[in-house]
């Protein structure tokens, strides 16, 4: 007899997710205690595997991701000398997605907004602290909204979600990888739709200036 129950956490503490996708695990288990041959599956993905060999690839993608995106990772990805933490990659593409999910093709843009301000004295040291920084109220609006939290457990998206997250998670890889370039030319702000109060105030006094050709919906500024 077996029954099912989320897959949390390996014997060094740390959350196992599908080694294919973001999607939380499930692990089919007896009534005994659990064993390394315990078949482990995935809501998109079905079974995986035993819980032995998917932790055996979880832990040589960790490796991986951790040769990748810090032993690998260019001195710096901005002026300020960003370099990307364990875990940022999870949290860009979050707000990435909340901010723009009926526009993928701005990921790239508003990605770097972000990425640009870690380090700046306006903003927080971290990308975690700048993207949930309130010194000058919230930043961003997508930030504890629908979107933004339903993506902290990819497998509860629906299919139309969950593809545009896994797009904005792999365009968080490029922009921390190093290999999506800046196409707002050093932005720390943007807004969509029509100019707004404080973006207009600060444009008009020349605080904020354009830092390349709106987007489609999205205006990327910066500080002349």
């Amino acid at each position: 007899m077996f029954e099912s129950d989320y897959f949390e956490a390996d014997e060094l503490g740390s959350t196992v997710k599908c080694p294919h996708c973001t999607s939380q695990l499930l692990i089919e288990q007896g009534e005994d205690d659990p064993k390394p041959d315990d078949l482990v599956s995935c809501y998109f993905h079905g079974v995986i595997g035993s819980r032995e060999s998917v932790l055996f690839e979880v832990r040589t993608q960790r490796l991986a991701i951790t040769e990748n995106l810090l032993d690998a990772m260019p001195p710096a990805l901005n002026n300020w000398g960003y370099r990307p933490q364990l875990g940022d990659n999870t949290i860009l593409a979050r707000v990435m997605f909340a901010e723009s999910d009926q526009t993928p093709n701005a990921y790239p843009g508003i990605g770097w907004s972000i990425v640009n301000r870690v380090g700046n004295r306006e903003f927080e040291d971290t990308l975690s602290g700048v993207i949930n920084q309130r010194k000058y109220g919230k930043q961003f609006a997508s930030v504890g909204g629908r979107l933004w939290n339903d993506a902290a457990i990819p497998s509860k998206l629906n299919r139309e979600d969950f593809d545009s997250y896994q797009n904005a998670l792999r365009v968080a890889n490029g922009i921390l990888g190093g290999y999506v370039a800046d196409p707002t030319r050093g932005a720390t702000y943007f807004f969509s739709g029509p100019k707004v109060g404080w973006f207009r105030s600060e444009m008009s006094s020349g605080l904020l200036v354009l830092a390349a050709q709106p987007y489609q919906d999205f205006t990327f500024l910066k500080a002349p």
